[in-house]
């Protein structure tokens, strides 16, 4: 299984560390600590797995991002995988890589007669393209890629959302008994996003005094993938209990989060034990204008504030446009 296997339209995508967190902490049986930091070579396992998709004439990314490289077996692993990728004619780009595995990479492939091309981001990250097609590309595609990426993932998530009487929310329990394991990748996601928000320190330190507290059902299992992912604490306490401590540090876990109100009675369980709320981390955040937008982490955000100013900017141009007609 690839948990991070997402697919929109012919666009294909796999993240190996996201798969080498999620196999970890599988292993563990969801006891295991601090997921996220474990340095592991990219692992024969999840090549033969990404070679057993039966993708074929179509696009993959494959993310490197935050995964240990060096020159091992793995890359032989990596090469052959682009092979059999190459022959069912599908453009491969490997995004994130180190550039010294690039190089290798590349010089193992064109002893093959495979054309491998490589490029920089503008953030400096290198990218590769292995392509059924041997023409150079004029044009930089990194961008591009960047995009389709962040396409894939919006919509593999905003699917499994579902309307309820409360609102949007995510019936976390009920689509995970469906088979819908990708949810473990997004909560991967959104444990990365916090340590790149700065919420929790990128190396890891003070987890001992962190602690995750989900707000709602849903959130039970998301906190607790934090929790694992990121070394820290959960707590599934109820507001009216006093097990809050004053040297703990709590992030605030919803599966949609819709208004700051909702986290009212939470805060003030936290606040009055002496604890500290850190912040709210969420899937998808509902920003409706109200509140501040500051310490709230999620994977996407639905900003109604900016679209009803468009919609009333749009209104008062279409009555100025008749008036002047």
């Amino acid at each position: 299984m690839l948990y991070s296997l997402l697919n929109s339209n012919a666009d294909y995508y796999v993240n190996l560390h996201g798969e080498q967190v999620i196999t970890h902490a599988e292993k563990s049986v969801w006891k295991g600590t601090d997921c996220i930091w474990q340095e592991e070579p990219v692992s024969a396992g999840i090549m033969q797995r990404i070679a057993a998709t039966d993708i074929q004439n179509e696009r993959l990314f494959i993310d490197f991002g935050g995964v240990f490289q060096q020159q091992s077996d793995g890359e032989k692993d990596i090469q052959e995988t682009l092979e059999l990728l190459h022959r069912r004619q599908n453009t491969v780009y490997l995004m994130n890589i180190v550039e010294e595995t690039g190089i290798r990479l590349e010089k193992g492939l064109e002893k093959k007669g495979i054309a491998m091309q490589r490029e920089q981001a503008e953030g400096g990250e290198w990218f590769c393209e292995v392509s059924p097609s041997s023409s150079a590309r004029d044009i930089c595609q990194a961008a591009l890629c960047e995009k389709a990426i962040h396409d894939i993932h919006m919509d593999n998530l905003m699917i499994l959302m579902e309307e309820s009487p409360k609102g949007k929310t995510f019936q976390i329990d009920r689509l995970l008994q469906d088979g819908e394991k990708c949810l473990y990748y997004f909560f991967y996601r959104l444990a990365m996003r916090l340590v790149e928000e700065g919420m929790v320190d990128s190396c890891g330190k003070n987890r001992d005094k962190l602690c995750f507290v989900p707000d709602n059902p849903p959130a039970i299992p998301i906190a607790k993938a934090l929790a694992v992912f990121l070394g820290t604490k959960m707590e599934c306490a109820e507001a009216q209990n006093s097990r809050f401590r004053p040297d703990m540090e709590y992030i605030i876990v919803r599966d949609v989060f819709h208004m700051s109100c909702e986290l009212d009675r939470l805060s003030t369980a936290i606040s009055l034990s002496g604890g500290q709320v850190k912040g709210v981390a969420c899937l998808v955040d509902i920003y409706t204008g109200v509140g501040d937008r500051k310490n709230r982490v999620s994977l996407h955000t639905i900003d109604l504030e900016q679209g009803i100013s468009y919609r009333i900017r749009q209104k008062r141009e279409n009555l100025r446009q008749k008036d002047d007609f």
